[in-house]
């Protein structure tokens, strides 16, 4: 799955943010700033280089984003299916593996969800509790 351009910009933004020693003000050098204060990070013989600490925050809400957006276009999918009139289903997703819970108002719903959630592309399992009304 392509992770859209926006995050990845994102997550390089964050990173130069973190990694800079600056305050994040609009003056020039020499520019006295009342309001700007900057945080300095204690350091200890332990502690990981900010570039380590950056990569590793940066992997996880990119995890978070790909399954947010899998979420999304299942949802998405149920909705927009004819099929699916009547329906409740929750869903969400952790891992590549997608829950579906709720109330269906047949097996052929349950059936039409789990379909279109497998369909998606970063799912490798569903599990479905969805009951039918």
């Amino acid at each position: 799955m392509r992770v859209p351009g926006a995050v990845s910009a994102t997550a390089l933004a964050l990173l130069a943010i973190a990694g800079c020693g600056r305050p994040l003000a609009d003056t020039a050098p020499g520019e006295a700033s009342g309001t700007t204060s900057t945080v300095v990070p204690e350091t200890s013989p332990n502690a990981p280089a900010v570039s380590q600490l950056g990569k590793a925050s940066a992997t996880k809400p990119s995890s978070a984003v790909a399954e947010t957006i899998i979420t999304g276009k299942i949802k998405a999918a149920i909705a927009a299916d004819p099929g699916m009139k009547g329906s409740d289903i929750s869903v969400s997703t952790n891992d590549g593996v997608v829950s579906l819970s709720g109330l269906a108002a047949s097996p052929e719903q349950v059936m039409i969800a789990a379909n279109l959630a497998q369909r998606q592309e970063g799912v490798s399992r569903v599990e479905t509790s969805v009951l039918v009304r």
